[in-house]
């Protein structure tokens, strides 16, 4: 997806702070279904308050957030950007304690 030297260039991984992105990993068509405005058909992520300990921990989503969850409660709160986004040290972070199981 991402051209072979574009995160070879010093500019960038600088920029980066060695973070790799998350969107190198997608292919075309799940770029563009980003991209896209949600509809009624292709509605934003929703995780059900009602889940098994045993449901969770087979759901990497699920997994995860509630791990990103539990350490914006025990750190009151993470990091933002000025425009309301995790910060690049909070995704470093959290990069460390989540788990993507086949994405090593």
């Amino acid at each position: 997806m991402v051209a072979a030297d574009f995160l070879q260039d010093p500019q960038v991984r600088q920029w980066l702070d060695g973070v790799e992105p998350a969107w190198t990993l997608l292919n075309f068509d799940s770029l563009q279904a980003l991209r896209q405005e949600p509809s009624a058909g292709q509605t934003a992520i929703q995780i059900a308050n009602d889940l098994s300990a045993e449901e969770i921990a087979g759901s990497a989503v699920a997994r995860n957030t509630l791990i990103l969850l539990r350490q914006a409660t025990e750190r009151d709160g993470l990091p933002l950007t000025a425009t309301g986004n995790l910060s690049r040290a909070a995704v470093a972070e959290m990069c460390k304690l989540i788990e993507w199981p086949g994405y090593d």
